[in-house]
């Protein structure tokens, strides 16, 4: 029962209960560069902001895959872990950067909780003492963002050219609320940010701001393109038995309107900026499901209803047969809740579906 793609290179694999069937899901849309290429005039303006760098290895490459084409980016990494501070700091040597050993918050010199500890900047969490999900974790001092932020925005001057890769294991939701109020998100034109609400019960509360960050920065006037990475669904994290979706979750589990991010323009609101991709299909899209006359900007367009165009899920295809033709899996990345609860019966290599994975390969400064 289970359809087969070809295009290996750029899918991930998924296998079911029932045998060793396979078929190949694509990656979604990707973290794709700058809107639009940027005049020789600009160069030298451009900053890349990366908050939980781990070892640095991606970041190298995107930042290499730029300046091979022209488009030198001056790195600004941070990185609690400190197995990892030696590699990132030569890495913003090498490109005329920073490199701040610390844990992003929106205050400095805090002792706290890192959980994941050894594997990402992890989530920062306000514990009396040493207990925690993870045993990696570790204490680790934090530093404020924003005024470093601000600092290296300054030193840019106006027209500058800033991208920001967020991924910070649940500290996401605090930092980005401190630059909105502060008056720096929209410095951006990018951010890619990684959301982590379902991972943790004390996040869970702030799965609603997932969706709306597209929408709120590509305001007129703002215009930073966002893209979302949540992912929750088909996280290998749920096989392990000591982690349980929400049990009492309810209704919102399957509400796709929680999981889809928004696109900057609605119906009736202000015209945007024609170049933000997350106008068209979300990052949250599932790009088999589409074809000629069933493309993904028509099927996944809000302002046709809360499910897009209906006439998109009722055509026939393999994945009717599969039960996973729906806006909900196509458009929002969202299981049934039975293969989420039941998840040793399906396994879904979560990384190959990032957003970010695809980044630099569809970089619009690189074609």
């Amino acid at each position: 029962q289970v359809a087969a793609w070809n295009n290996a290179s750029r899918f991930g694999a998924m296998t079911t209960s029932g045998g060793p069937q396979r078929f190949r899901v694509s990656a979604l849309l990707a973290f794709a560069g700058l809107s639009g290429i940027l005049a020789e005039g600009d160069r030298g303006k451009y900053l890349f902001v990366g908050v939980g760098a781990r070892d640095g290895r991606w970041e190298r490459d995107w930042l290499e895959a730029h300046a091979a084409a022209g488009f030198r980016f001056r790195p600004l990494l941070f990185e609690p872990d400190p197995e990892h501070a030696p590699a990132l700091a030569r890495l913003a040597a090498a490109f005329d950067g920073r490199f701040v050993p610390g844990a992003a918050w929106t205050r400095g010199g805090e002792r706290r909780l890192l959980l994941n500890g050894g594997t990402s900047s992890g989530t920062i969490l306000d514990l009396k003492d040493n207990s925690s999900e993870n045993s990696t974790s570790f204490w680790v001092e934090t530093v404020a963002f924003e005024p470093i932020l601000r600092s290296e925005v300054s030193r840019l001057g106006p027209d500058s050219h800033i991208v920001m890769r967020m991924d910070c294991e649940g500290c996401e939701y605090e930092i980005l609320r401190d630059l909105i109020v502060r008056g720096l998100a929209c410095q951006f034109k990018q951010i890619y940010v990684e959301t982590h609400a379902m991972f943790f019960p004390a996040l869970n509360h702030l799965r609603p701001v997932d969706v709306t960050l597209p929408w709120l920065l590509g305001a007129p006037g703002c215009d930073v393109e966002v893209f979302v990475d949540n992912h929750y669904f088909i996280e290998k994290i749920w096989r392990d038995p000591e982690r349980q979706w929400p049990a009492n979750d309810g209704a919102c589990a399957s509400c796709p309107l929680l999981y889809r991010p928004l696109p900057p323009e609605i119906a009736g609101g202000s015209p945007v900026d024609a170049s933000l991709a997350t106008n068209g299909c979300p990052a949250s899209v599932m790009p088999p499901c589409f074809e000629d006359g069933f493309t993904c900007e028509l099927c996944c367009d809000l302002r046709k209803g809360l499910r897009g165009d209906e006439r998109c899920w009722s055509r026939k295809t393999d994945w009717n047969r599969l039960g996973l033709l729906s806006y909900e899996f196509c458009c929002a990345l969202m299981l049934p809740m039975h293969l989420v609860e039941n998840a040793r019966s399906i396994a879904i290599d979560s990384v190959g579906l990032e957003v970010a994975s695809n980044w630099r390969e569809t970089s619009r400064l690189l074609r």
